[in-house]
């Protein structure tokens, strides 16, 4: 039935896989309805262990014994490590930290003190 829902919705005669729809639907409520009538004691236990089975759904996750959160943590450090890998070196653009850097400030109190008659880069005075 929903192969041929499946069918009518892809060919686009959507009233029909809708009414099929609702007669799947039905279908599954009434075979839940069966399943679960056969229920005879009250045991709430028993009562969720059989809509469990209806759904689909496990009832106890599956562990590996002897693998725990610890071990897992341990195999992935060993793996994702390399034993033979160094730092690499400096490289020669790279500045060292005990370097002192004068400020944009700094430079303009030194240029706005300077005399007038102190000589240039050239070694020229100012008044030549």
């Amino acid at each position: 039935m929903l192969h041929r829902k499946n069918r009518l919705m892809r060919k686009g005669r959507i009233e029909k896989a809708s009414a099929l729809a609702q007669r799947i639907g039905k279908e599954i409520t009434r075979r839940s309805k069966t399943q679960l009538s056969n229920i005879q004691s009250v045991d709430s236990r028993e009562i969720w262990e059989c809509v469990r089975q209806l759904t689909g759904k496990k009832t106890q996750n599956d562990y590996v014994s002897g693998i725990d959160g610890e071990s897992l943590n341990d195999h992935y450090c060993k793996i994702s490590k390399d034993n033979s890998c160094t730092a690499p070196p400096l490289k020669q653009t790279v500045t060292n930290s005990n370097i002192v850097y004068i400020a944009e400030w700094q430079v303009f109190k030194i240029l706005d003190s300077l005399q007038p008659t102190s000589t240039g880069l050239d070694g020229l005075p100012a008044w030549f």
